[in-house]
């Protein structure tokens, strides 16, 4: 609309010049003494530069979209934020998420929405999600996400076992291909594994589906796609391994969650399931919280990620949690209120990993 309205203008202010020349253009005469009048007045007329003169050579060439274009481009696409908004504030435009007062906020561009992709059909966030695998596997929703823009000093001052795994890896992925989130998930539920065999109902599970199928855009029911990406646990917080006997699984990648190491595991897509039920992990029900890191990475090294994760571990715990996020507007008060949880050393690494992205 703003082209076609610039475009108008030009147009109308061809004809305005047109019309303008044409009224005051000198009469035929054969009055000699007039013919010198008008060459003089001409003369005394100061010269038109080449920066004054309109070039509308290119507007055969403008190509306009129709008020229906319009409306139909507008209904697929995302609104955008553009206000300006100060380092921190968290964004207007929450996507992903059926929760309004879900805290989004990126270090990496400051936009509004975050530029993230969302997998088809399900609308799920293009990162490592948390859930539990039953009748049909949901993950979690989040309460908060931010994606962070990953430096050599900040991974030079994360945990001990996290900025190793890091540093051999870093060198080896293409330069802005290493993704980093903090993940604050609702409480994952509590079910009875689907596992035979076991009794348990406080498992759940770290899926990667969603982060390494991003360029999946369409899904159907005779899709079959098996893939693996390489993974694994650090900074383990009222968290533990489970299900990583090798010899008491069909398959080496179809195991838990590897605890401070980095194995290969199986990532499926049955039509529109997610599969296999594996990267388990254990957690302490007694404990208000639990939290961790994860690394991954595809074989080919072309893409990885490290995010961290956290969340509430029981619904009152849970409850206290969103009442918390419906007021938080900043980065800075979102510090200041695991800074009051004295949830362990979440604060701590909330620090380390945003501290270099303000």
């Amino acid at each position: 609309q703003l082209l076609y309205y610039s475009s108008s203008m030009s147009q109308q202010e061809t004809d305005e010049t047109e019309s303008k020349n044409n009224d005051t253009k000198p009469a035929a005469t054969d009055n000699a003494n007039n013919d010198n009048a008008n060459n003089n007045n001409a003369n005394d007329q100061p010269a038109v530069s080449k920066d004054d003169m309109k070039d509308n050579s290119n507007d055969e060439e403008k190509k306009y979209e129709s008020q229906e274009d319009i409306a139909n481009r507008q209904k697929t696409e995302i609104p955008q934020n553009l206000e300006p908004k100060p380092l921190g504030k968290k964004n207007k435009i929450v996507i992903g998420s059926f929760e309004p007062s879900t805290f989004h906020y990126s270090f990496k561009n400051q936009k509004d929405p975050l530029q993230i992709g969302m997998f088809p059909m399900f609308g799920y966030l293009h990162i490592p999600h948390v859930g539990v695998y039953g009748d049909s596997y949901e993950p979690t929703q989040l309460k908060a996400l931010l994606e962070l823009s990953l430096t050599e000093q900040l991974i030079s001052e994360l945990p001990k076992s996290v900025n190793s795994a890091m540093k051999q890896l870093w060198s080896k992925v293409p330069h802005g291909q290493f993704d980093g989130y903090v993940v604050i998930h609702n409480c994952p539920p509590y079910k009875e594994t689907q596992h035979f065999g076991m009794n348990a109902n406080n498992l759940f599970n770290v899926m990667y589906h969603a982060w390494f199928y991003n360029s999946i855009q369409d899904l159907s029911n005779e899709q079959q796609i098996e893939g693996s990406l390489v993974c694994g646990l650090f900074e383990p917080c009222n968290v533990y391994e489970i299900r990583n006997d090798a010899d008491s699984v069909k398959s080496v990648v179809d195991r838990g969650v590897p605890f401070n190491r980095l194995e290969e595991r199986s990532c499926f897509l049955h039509g529109f399931a997610f599969s296999p039920c594996n990267n388990d992990v254990a957690r302490d029900t007694e404990a208000g919280y639990c939290a961790f890191y994860m690394i991954a990475h595809t074989k080919d090294l072309k893409r990885a990620c490290l995010s961290y994760h956290v969340f509430a571990n029981n619904g009152d715990m849970d409850e206290i949690l969103k009442w918390t996020f419906k007021e938080i507007q900043t980065v800075k008060e979102l510090m200041t209120a695991f800074h009051s949880l004295q949830w362990g050393n979440v604060a701590a690494n909330l620090e380390r990993l945003c501290s270099h992205n303000k």
